[in-house]
């Protein structure tokens, strides 16, 4: 016999004659961390069965599933570029901090007094294997629902609109080919003629992708960054071309400032899904 008590000196439902193994508040924790608030809500459902507390328990699990769909279709439907400016490790702490006082609130009492009366536990392994399983099965509902959804940088404007892009920044970028062996009027010339020009030109271009009316706003978004990356190469190919005339370094440490502007534009492109910004992000040389 082992008669766990409440606080009114009630025997919990269960008959008491047998100890039921129970998993521990940090097993629970562990399953969340691997496997989200679904394997944490499964064990915490599995101790209060174990209890015959079956209400409790089921409660429980449909919070920790309500949990997970609510994280999980947040970061599905929020905007990408809204995305990028949360922290990575939001969601993890917001429902592990949701489990734990879950977890707390429903299992600390019974968890005690479970120790006192008998003290047998589920080992961790098994809390893992929950865990591990629960995180298969979210990752293969991920890959169905990306697997199904169409790409956005499919567009056929957009990708139109990225092979000239391309073409115009290939040519542009020979610049700092020709600054290792032309002397400085050619290569301002070409900056005034050709550089400068090709910058105009892709600014204009993604203008233009701007204004098509069915665009996804992520593209937009990523559009509207590559117009700015394209200001800041003219100005890098201006203030070139005016320390080159002028024969003069007073201008490094702009050119400096702008290199690390133009850096940060391609590091923002490196965290797009869309084919054409992952090739370029990868395959980019900066200057």
């Amino acid at each position: 016999m082992f008669p766990l008590k409440d606080d009114k000196n009630k025997q919990f439902p269960h008959d008491g004659t047998v100890c039921p193994e129970l998993f521990s508040k940090w097993a629970i924790l562990l399953a969340t961390v691997i496997g989200s608030p679904i394997a944490g809500g499964f064990l915490i459902y599995r101790n209060c069965k174990n209890l015959q507390l079956p209400r409790k328990g089921l409660a429980s699990l449909v919070f920790c599933v309500l949990l997970t769909v609510i994280c999980v279709a947040t970061a599905l439907l929020l905007p990408e570029y809204v995305l990028m400016k949360i922290p990575p490790a939001i969601f993890p702490l917001i429902y592990m901090t949701a489990v734990y006082l879950l977890t707390d609130g429903t299992m600390t009492k019974l968890l005690t007094e479970h120790e006192i009366a008998c003290g047998l536990f589920y080992p961790l392994r098994k809390a893992v294997l929950t865990g591990v399983v629960c995180l298969i099965v979210i990752l293969l509902f991920y890959l169905a629902i990306f697997s199904l959804s169409p790409d956005r940088y499919k567009h056929p404007a957009y990708t139109s609109a990225m092979r000239e892009f391309g073409l115009n920044e290939s040519k542009a970028l020979a610049l700092f080919e020709l600054i290792a062996y032309a002397p400085p009027e050619v290569v301002s010339a070409f900056i005034r003629e050709e550089g400068v020009p090709a910058w105009q030109e892709n600014i204009a271009l993604l203008t233009r992708l701007n204004a098509v009316a069915d665009l996804h706003p992520d593209v937009k978004y990523r559009v509207n960054g590559y117009i700015s990356y394209c200001n800041l190469r003219i100005s890098y190919f201006e203030l070139t071309d005016r320390a080159m005339t002028e024969n003069t370094n007073k201008y490094d440490e702009q050119l400096k400032f702008l290199d690390a502007e133009i850096n940060s534009c391609l590091r923002r492109a490196a965290q797009t899904v869309g084919p054409f910004d992952r090739q370029r992000a990868k395959g980019r040389r900066t200057y």
